[in-house]
């Protein structure tokens, strides 16, 4: 009797809870651990897609108000031939020269080892056959680097 009484007590057959899910002890540091990772792993990614959209936004933006110089970086030049990265910054500029938003255009840019000509040479010259009044297209020979470039603009 004492058995039944004790069965009825805990409310089912100890038998029963055989084979069910146990919490396993010390799971809470594998569970912290892979947060970590995961977090590792994931936060550079978000901030990689995150600075993308910013500078994709920031490249939709057009500023064109009155300024006193246009200011054109250098790229690659090819013997005195602007590369089509440098190109389309020339043709940039123009646009911007013949929208009246400066008097005058600065191209910078030195050149690499062996190269005869530079890259602020080469735009100035561009830009002249396109018809800038010579006098208005300074050219800054030195600079291999936008750092380098930008203190030599100052």
């Amino acid at each position: 009797m004492s058995q039944m009484s004790e069965t009825s007590v805990l409310g089912a057959d100890p038998q029963a809870h055989v084979g069910a899910r146990q919490p396993r002890p010390g799971r809470g540091w594998r569970s912290a651990f892979g947060i970590g990772i995961c977090a590792a792993i994931l936060l550079p990614i978000l901030v990689l897609v995150g600075a993308t959209l910013h500078v994709l936004m920031l490249s939709k933006v057009h500023d064109d108000r009155p300024t006193d110089a246009i200011v054109i970086l250098g790229a690659a030049q090819f013997d005195g031939t602007p590369s089509p990265v440098l190109q389309n910054r020339l043709e940039h500029g123009l646009d911007l020269y013949r929208a009246g938003v400066a008097p005058e255009i600065v191209t910078v840019g030195g050149k690499q080892v062996g190269d005869r000509y530079t890259e602020a040479g080469a735009g100035r010259q561009w830009l002249i056959e396109q018809g800038v009044d010579s006098s208005k297209v300074t050219a800054i020979k030195a600079g291999s680097n936008t750092l380098d470039s930008m203190q030599d603009v100052a």
